[in-house]
Formats: C-alpha cells, sequence, structure tokens
C-alpha cells in the first residue's frame, strides 16, 4: 500500500489558444504507474490508459509565453480491460517555465 505514486506517461495532446492569456488542454495516452496499489485503491495493474483536462493561464513576454498556471483534471485507469477497474482520479495544480 502506497500513499505516493509515479507515473511515466506518454500521451498525445491538443491546445486551444484563445484571445484572452486563457488556453485548454485535453490529451490521451500510456501511463506506467510504480505501483498497482494506491492507499485503498487496487488497480488491475501498473499498465493504463491516462486522460488529462486542463485550463491553462499564461503569463507572456513581447515573443513568448514565459510561465504557465494550470489546473489539471488527470484519471488512469485500465479502460474496462482489465478487472479491477476503480480508476484513479487527481486534481493537480503545475506551474511551469518555458524556455
Amino acid at each position: 500500500q502506497s500513499e505516493s505514486m509515479t507515473a511515466q506517461a506518454l500521451t498525445y495532446g491538443a491546445r486551444w489558444l484563445t484571445a484572452t492569456p486563457l488556453a485548454f488542454d485535453a490529451a490521451i495516452g500510456y501511463a506506467h504507474l510504480d505501483h498497482d496499489r494506491f492507499e485503498e485503491i487496487r488497480m488491475a495493474g501498473k499498465d493504463n490508459f491516462m486522460l488529462d483536462f486542463a485550463l491553462v493561464y499564461r503569463l507572456e513576454s513581447a515573443t513568448t509565453a514565459d510561465w504557465e498556471f494550470s489546473l489539471r483534471y488527470r484519471h488512469f485507469s485500465s479502460g474496462y480491460l482489465r478487472s479491477p477497474n476503480p480508476g484513479i482520479d487527481y486534481a493537480v495544480l503545475q506551474i511551469a517555465r518555458n524556455f
């Protein structure tokens, strides 16, 4: 039983830009989790699908978006290919610096 989890993921995503500093992200992909248990949740295995949706706020300079703050919804599950399939859901606050 673990209280922390690391995920290595390979995803395909898209970003929708707006005329404001807001953007929207969506991604789907494969994730390998380092545990198949997280607290009381037992996953069917370490290999899972991942969904990610985000609302992004971009702080821009004259040439690029230098900082980004995003609130993300992230979901890991077997996609009903294996049982049990309870899935794990996260809310993630992410801060990123672009170079």
